[in-house]
C-alpha cells in the first residue's frame, strides 16, 4: 500500500521509492495515467510532478489551437 506524503499533496511512497501521477494526452483526446517513480525523496517527486502537469497542459493548449485551426480549413 502507498504511503502519501503529508507536505506534498501528489507524492506518494511505494516500493522504496517516491512516486507521482501521470497523464499523456493521445491524439484523439483521451487521456492515459500512470505514475512515475524512482525520486529519494517526496519533494523531488512533487517538483516533477509540478513540472509534468505544466507540459501536460502545455500540450492541451497546443492541441486546442491545432483542433481549432484544422476545422477552419
Amino acid at each position: 500500500m502507498a504511503i502519501r506524503s503529508k507536505k506534498y499533496p501528489h507524492a506518494f511512497f511505494e516500493r522504496g521509492s517516491w512516486y507521482h501521477r501521470t497523464k499523456y494526452l493521445q491524439e484523439d483526446y483521451s487521456v492515459n495515467y500512470g505514475k512515475v517513480g524512482g525520486f529519494k525523496t517526496d519533494a523531488e517527486a512533487e517538483a516533477a510532478y509540478e513540472k509534468h502537469i505544466e507540459d501536460f497542459d502545455r500540450n492541451i493548449k497546443a492541441m486546442d489551437c491545432q483542433h481549432f485551426f484544422r476545422q477552419l480549413f
